[in-house]
């Protein structure tokens, strides 16, 4: 896989991941930036290395 290959044929190239690691292909994957929830975390959260 590449990024190029996700770019030109999502729909394949998500078919193509999930066989691979055994999970079903859904349709709403393609919709990721309309079907997402932006969280913000407070610093308090954060972990330091």
């Amino acid at each position: 896989m590449n990024y190029e290959q996700l770019i030109s044929d999502p729909e394949a190239t998500l078919t193509s991941i999930c066989n691979f690691i055994g999970l079903p292909y859904n349709q709403a994957m393609l919709n990721y930036p309309e079907t997402t929830t932006l969280v913000s975390l407070s610093r308090s959260h954060l972990v330091s290395p």
